[in-house]
């Protein structure tokens, strides 16, 4: 039921931080893909155009931002907001994937809190970050935060989108098996 709630009404800024870079993207595409699929179910099918077409980067309605290249400029985070007061063109939920989001400049970091007040139902947000500490505090309130596994153990999600997906799905069900994934060994 939590799963289906979710899934319907998404948190619209979602935080995934820890991990890797490659494991952070990995999930974030996995979200993108739950929310657009076109068959219900707990998980994305993994098989359809959407699930498809956002896996070979090729979704109209998911947006990335990478820090991995370097800062986040004010502007190409201003160059969003056209299209955040526009419903989806093609999926379900626009998603707009922020990587490593400690590499927004401050006036960048400042600029998703206008979105954050006048929220648009069918866009999501989702950032990721090694830490929430190097985020500004007012974004780290605003969202859900789920915390990936640090590099010895992030070996799993490397591969691909299964394993964090089943992995979340059972967090989400029972609150169980993420601990597993995130503690140190």
């Amino acid at each position: 039921a939590l799963r289906a709630g979710l899934r319907r009404t998404p948190p619209q800024l979602l935080h995934l931080e820890g991990g890797t870079p490659r494991g952070g993207g990995a999930l974030a595409l996995w979200w993108a893909a739950l929310l657009n699929c076109e068959r219900d179910g707990d998980a994305p099918c993994l098989a359809g155009s959407g699930c498809l077409r956002v896996g070979a980067d090729m979704f109209a309605d998911l947006l990335l931002l990478d820090g991995r290249a370097g800062s986040i400029k004010i502007d190409e985070v201003r160059a969003l907001r056209p299209l955040l007061g526009e419903p989806p063109r093609f999926g379900r939920k626009r998603v707009i994937v922020i990587a490593e989001a400690q590499a927004l400049g401050i006036a960048a970091a400042n600029s998703p809190h206008k979105v954050l007040e006048d929220p648009c139902p069918d866009t999501c947000l989702v950032f990721t970050a090694l830490q929430r500490e190097r985020l500004l505090p007012t974004l780290v309130s605003r969202r859900w935060v789920v915390t990936l596994p640090w590099p010895d153990s992030a070996a799993a999600f490397v591969g691909g989108l299964r394993e964090p997906a089943e992995t979340l799905a059972l967090l989400l069900e029972r609150g169980a098996a993420w601990l597993a994934k995130t503690a140190v060994q």
